[in-house]
């Protein structure tokens, strides 16, 4: 899926640097440690606020980025997302070098990447309906 390209290559771009850029800001362990608390907060979160709008196939996001009116369409809808929201991150990521700016751009992945919680349920619903067929 293009989401988790889109999440492999902006860590292979950030991970390496990321080191040495919070050296650089002079992020030290307290505040690598209090944004490392945030991001788990801000998942907890976020995979809660996903997996209600992934169950929703009537959700108006569901049908925006699920036009058609087959099961689903709130799965689909939190792929696409999710993959915004790495792109967001990255964005914000190369462009903003401070201490805010690391901070910005935890916030969109740890709330809606959730992508691959999302991909483990349609391929579950998917096993489903194949089951139900046979």
């Amino acid at each position: 899926s293009i989401s988790i390209g889109l999440l492999i290559s902006s860590f292979a771009i950030t991970m390496p640097h990321a080191q040495s850029r919070r050296d650089e800001l002079q992020c030290d362990s307290l505040c690598f440690g209090s944004m490392t608390s945030t991001r788990s907060a801000l998942n907890l979160i976020g995979s809660a606020l996903m997996g209600r709008l992934s169950d929703s196939d009537t959700s108006i996001l569901a049908r925006i980025f699920s036009p058609t009116t087959r099961a689903g369409g709130g799965r689909v809808a939190c792929l696409y997302i999710g993959a915004m929201a790495t792109v967001v991150g990255s964005v914000i990521g190369t462009y903003n070098n401070s201490i805010a700016g690391l901070w910005m751009q935890m916030i969109p992945t740890a709330l809606l990447q959730q992508n691959f919680s999302v991909l483990k349920a349609m391929l579950a619903d998917y096993h489903e309906t194949i089951e139900m067929a046979r």
